[in-house]
């Protein structure tokens, strides 16, 4: 219902009288709570005059609006567009929510709106244009002095992540200067909120520390993430990890990423994601003194030879749940130097390219596949001496092998090949055809 008074009372007017206005009505809006509107209209000398030489009279209204947990639709639809900051960039649409607080509001001819209040939300469901998701369960005080808002404490839900809190500054002439935060959100919260299908198994807990500034029609929000917890990428755990962001509509970057593995070593890099269909990305990735056998060993690849520290600088891209991932790796430390190219497909199928190996005076060179644990290579040997396989042996060999062989089992005496080599210590030549390591060389004079 409805309940109020208007009143009128004459007032002399500069040449002539005119009248007061007082009105006072409160209400229960159909959703429920209560709204006040109490006011006064008073005449004002205008420029000018009228035909009959009398002193044009302008109105000024002030305003006075209270509300008792009403109806945050309905308010917001009257205040906004009284005070004209609806625009088709930042309009809000509100699917629920109630607000109590106070309004003033003057209303002055060819002057802009003089605006002041405090008002306090809660359970709010808005969604806009400028975010994909609605923010939900929202609430907090809010205190402002025409178009400059004061948010004491803002909190809300936002997709999987839940209790997001702000404070600062929502100045609608020049823009927001908002600081949030966020404790506990899980890799599996962010990936769910954004529709990121990650390439690998990743579990962990981020703090996160963020500030909103850029136009009201175009925020860009920008800040911090720590690890709180260890991060498990596949079977690597990180102990440390953090990384900034900026995100500005659906482009979100991040930069200066720093891990550091369990194992040992550091990965950094930078990387880009589009928050729209399929969440395109790219990421460069530099990992630096990586210990490669103890990550060999994580996926129960042991090799009876030294690998030493590895460098290896990747980019990571990927479109839908399609991932290809090209790393260039660095040995300089093993057993048998080496470097090379390696591309992956979604995790599972490698090729190898560009390798180079240095072994016993000469190089190994080649490519290669791995897919399902089953892998096989192209090799070249040039003048590689035949006493860095065995003490028993001299000379050095030259040709190409074809080799294969599974991960499950990396001993040499497991390897198959077959290929043409030249063999030579100046007294004898051999070039057979090998069907494995166990084959009969057979000498032709040289």
């Amino acid at each position: 219902g409805v309940r109020g008074s208007v009143s009128t009372e004459k007032v002399a007017f500069v040449d002539r009288d005119s009248l007061n206005f007082r009105f006072d009505v409160t209400g229960a809006p159909v959703d429920g709570g209560e709204v006040e509107l109490r006011g006064e209209v008073q005449p004002v000398e205008a420029d000018g005059q009228t035909p009959a030489g009398k002193t044009k009279i302008d109105w000024a209204t002030n305003l006075f609006i209270r509300s008792d947990e009403a109806p945050l639709a309905d308010i917001l639809q009257f205040t906004l567009s009284s005070i004209d900051l609806a625009t088709s960039e930042s309009e809000v649409a509100v699917e629920s929510g109630v607000v109590s607080g106070s309004m003033d509001m003057a209303f002055r001819h060819d002057e802009d709106i003089d605006y002041s209040g405090t008002i306090t939300a809660k359970d709010v469901t808005i969604e806009t244009a400028l975010m994909p998701l609605p923010v939900e369960n929202a609430a907090g005080q809010t205190q402002f002095q025409r178009n400059v808002w004061t948010v004491d404490r803002l909190s809300g839900d936002y997709g999987a992540i839940e209790n997001v809190v702000a404070e600062g500054l929502i100045d609608f002439d020049n823009g927001y200067d908002l600081r949030a935060r966020k404790a506990g959100v899980s890799v599996e919260a962010f990936a769910n909120t954004v529709d990121l299908e990650l390439p690998v198994p990743t579990e962990g807990v981020f703090n996160a520390i963020a500030s909103v500034n850029g136009s009201i029609a175009n925020p860009e929000f920008s800040g911090t993430v720590t690890a709180a917890t260890p991060v498990d990428v596949d079977k690597v755990t990180f102990e440390r990890a953090t990384s900034n962001f900026f995100l500005q509509g659906n482009q979100l970057s991040l930069s200066d990423i720093a891990a550091t593995p369990t194992t040992g070593g550091s990965l950094t890099g930078n990387g880009q994601v589009s928050l729209t269909e399929g969440a395109p990305f790219t990421f460069q990735l530099a990992g630096r003194n990586l210990p490669a056998l103890q990550l060999a060993n994580l996926y129960d690849i042991n090799p009876d030879f030294t690998l030493g520290l590895v460098s290896a600088d990747a980019v990571v891209v990927g479109n839908s749940g399609d991932v290809t991932t090209t790393v260039d790796w660095d040995a300089p430390n093993a057993q048998y130097p080496g470097s090379g190219t390696v591309d992956i497909t979604n995790g599972t199928d490698l090729a190898f390219r560009d390798t180079v190996f240095a072994i016993g005076g000469g190089t190994a060179s080649g490519s290669g596949s791995l897919i399902d644990e089953l892998w096989d290579a192209d090799v070249t040997f040039q003048n590689v001496q035949l006493n860095a396989f065995s003490e028993d042996l001299r000379g050095d060999v030259n040709g190409q092998f074809q080799f294969s062989g599974t991960t499950a089992d990396t001993r040499i005496g497991a390897i198959a090949a077959q290929g043409d080599i030249t063999y030579s210590d100046g007294l004898a030549a051999f070039s057979p055809q090998i069907d494995d390591f166990n084959s009969q060389l057979v000498a032709r004079g040289a």
